[in-house]
């Protein structure tokens, strides 16, 4: 597999272009300083660029596209990596964050199957309300909390004139 690393000079760069080589897969090691790089390999070819400047990133998204092509994906790379960097990352940083979104996947499972198998609703209100209805069962599930005490409760507080019970976890 070929393999592309950002930031492949700092400590987590390291780690990962590492671990490739290790597993013998082909690596782009990209980095502002490549004379520093400490690791040779054949599998390796290290590439000076900075994500701040599209131009520099040219040759690293080259493969399949053509110039103009390629300078448009390395000016969008650089553009999300600007806005959104940390949050693509912050996986790293931060001790039990997944680094796919496979959990926020499989919350919406099984609106993607009533969906198909209901044909969607109708109108904007039918829209809404599952919406709603869908968040309330994802949240208490998520939250280990039963769906119906949840619309019971919502549903005698409707009818006691209260606010709706809170879908926030215990304690927040």
């Amino acid at each position: 597999m070929d393999i592309v690393i950002f930031g492949a000079n700092g400590q987590t760069g390291r780690l990962l272009t590492r671990r490739a080589l290790d597993k013998r897969h082909s690596v782009t090691a990209v980095t502002r300083h490549p004379d520093d790089f400490p690791f040779s390999d054949p599998l390796l070819t290290v590439v000076r660029a900075d994500v701040r400047e599209p131009s520099s990133l040219v040759e690293v998204v080259r493969a399949p596209f053509t110039s103009e092509q390629a300078l448009a994906q390395a000016s969008n790379l650089a553009k999300r990596l600007g806005s959104h960097g940390e949050s693509y990352f912050r996986f790293i940083t931060t001790p039990g964050l997944e680094p796919t979104n496979n959990l926020a996947e499989q919350a919406i499972r099984f609106v993607v199957i009533d969906r198909r198998i209901t044909q969607g609703t109708r109108g904007e209100r039918g829209d809404r309300w599952c919406e709603r209805i869908w968040t309330v069962m994802a949240t208490c599930s998520q939250q280990g909390r039963s769906v119906f005490a949840y619309l019971e409760a919502a549903v005698a507080a409707w009818f006691d004139g209260e606010e709706a019970p809170s879908l926030l976890p215990r304690g927040c």
